[in-house]
Order: C-alpha cells, then sequence, then structure tokens
C-alpha cells in the first residue's frame, strides 16, 4: 500500500500599497507695480512669494503563513502465518509545501510632487526726474515628503513525521516487515522591495 500527501500552499502576491496625503495645486503669481511718482521720490516695490507642499505616506503590511504538517507511514505487521509467510510493506507518506511572498511597494507617484513657486515680478514706471526706484522679488518653495513603511512577516511552520511499526512474530516460516519513509519538505521564501 502506497499513501502519498502532497499540500501545495498557493502564493501571495502583494503590491502597490500606499497612501498619499498632500495635493500641489496651481499658485498664482504675485505681483507688484507703481506707476506715475514725481519728480525727486523714492519708490520701493517689494514682491515675496511662499510655496508650501507636504506629503505623507504610510504602508502598514502584515504577512502570517501557518503551514502545519505531519506526515505518518502505516506498520507492517507479519504475524501467526503457519504457512511460509510473506513480506509485508507499506508505502511513504510525505509533504511538499511551498510558499511564495513577493511584494512591492512604490511611493513613487505621489512623491512626484514638490511645490513649484509662481514668479513673482514687481515695476516701477514713469516716475518723475531724479528720483529713487528700487523693487525686490522673491520666490521661495517648501517641499517636505515623509515616508514610512512597516513590514511584519511571521512564518509558522510546524513539521511531525513518523514511520509505523514493523512487526515479524509468531509465524513458522516468516518474511520481512518493511514500514514506508515518512517526511516533510517546506520552503518558504518572502520578499518585499520598496520603492521611494
Amino acid at each position: 500500500m502506497k499513501q502519498l500527501v502532497s499540500v501545495k500552499v498557493a502564493s501571495a502576491v502583494i503590491a502597490g500599497l500606499g497612501l498619499s496625503i498632500g495635493a500641489v495645486g496651481a499658485v498664482s503669481a504675485a505681483t507688484g507695480d507703481m506707476d506715475g511718482t514725481g519728480r525727486n521720490s523714492h519708490n520701493v516695490v517689494t514682491v515675496s512669494d511662499a510655496t508650501t507642499s507636504n506629503t505623507a505616506n504610510g504602508t502598514n503590511v502584515g504577512v502570517t503563513n501557518n503551514n502545519p504538517q505531519s506526515a505518518a507511514s502505516g506498520s507492517a505487521v507479519v504475524e501467526d502465518n503457519d504457512d511460509d509467510a510473506g513480506d509485508a510493506v507499506t508505502g511513504a507518506a510525505g509533504n511538499i509545501s511551498d510558499v511564495v511572498v513577493d511584494g512591492s511597494i512604490s511611493y513613487a507617484s505621489s512623491n512626484g510632487a514638490s511645490a513649484s513657486a509662481a514668479d513673482a515680478s514687481g515695476s516701477i514706471a514713469n516716475t518723475g526726474r531724479n528720483s529713487a526706484n528700487s523693487v525686490t522679488a522673491t520666490s521661495t518653495s517648501t517641499t517636505n515628503k515623509t515616508n514610512s513603511t512597516n513590514i511584519t512577516v511571521t512564518n509558522n511552520n510546524t513539521q511531525a513525521a513518523q514511520t509505523g511499526n514493523a512487526y515479524v512474530g509468531g509465524n513458522e516460516n516468516a518474511g520481512s516487515a518493511t514500514t514506508g519513509n515518512a517526511s516533510n519538505t517546506s520552503v518558504v521564501s518572502t520578499k518585499f522591495e520598496v520603492t521611494y
């Protein structure tokens, strides 16, 4: 008698997990203009523009593989035979398990957004003679990006293998008793790729 038990755990794929908070909208230009001042005047135009962008990404991934295995071959008994007894053989029992987790987490699309300051501009026109004119334009952009990734992988792999009993007794001319092999095979592969 031959008994073979095969256990195949399907592969699990976790891909493309991400959360984006914060968006960059259109920014209007800041301008300052002065026109038609008198002579000997002191004219100052100061324009300031500031833009800030905040992006926060947070991802929590948890993977748990529970893979209990148990293999046992039967017993082989040659007992109480008056005539010549033959051989008793039991088949092999085994488990095969293959678990693959291949995950991908990407923040590339959300991290591509950045603050873009509009052009700040100013002008002074048609001033009188002997006037002092000054134009100052300042543009500032600030981009803040925060990425947080927590990955937890737990593999629970309990294995047990037991061969059966082989017994020969009470025979006039006995053969042999042989039990089959009992085995477990388990392969676990876990990979995560994080792209910022």
